[in-house]
């Protein structure tokens, strides 16, 4: 996976130069905006939640690593509610600590899930 990541975030040059060198030969996108590079962002933001997914299905994380970093139940629910799954991401903030994450989060899984009446 980390592999993949890294042949995808290299794939292009993101500073302004977008040229490509190939065989000694330089070439130049034809519509040399950062368009070219959409399809990268969208591959790289896949593997995004590909390694989420196998770090929340890993059921022994350190509290350190817990506390230092974020609420992982509370990101847990940020990525489930990013891939379109409400219940699952409402199921999660229900768990975490963080009291105004998780009411935010609550309220925007009941809304999408169209449960109105008890917002």
């Amino acid at each position: 996976m980390l592999k993949k990541i890294k042949e995808a975030i290299t794939c292009y040059s993101y500073n302004d130069n977008a040229k490509n060198e190939f065989n000694g030969r330089v070439f130049f996108p034809f519509n040399p905006n950062i368009s070219f590079m959409a399809n990268n962002f969208k591959t790289i933001n896949n593997y995004f939640y590909e390694l989420n997914n196998i770090i929340f299905k890993y059921k022994y994380l350190s509290n350190d690593l817990n506390r230092y970093k974020y609420d992982l139940i509370l990101e847990k629910s940020r990525v489930f509610y990013e891939q379109g799954m409400y219940k699952k991401a409402y199921k999660c903030s229900l768990k975490s600590s963080d009291i105004i994450g998780k009411h935010g989060m609550m309220f925007k899984c009941l809304y999408k899930l169209g449960k109105k009446k008890k917002l």
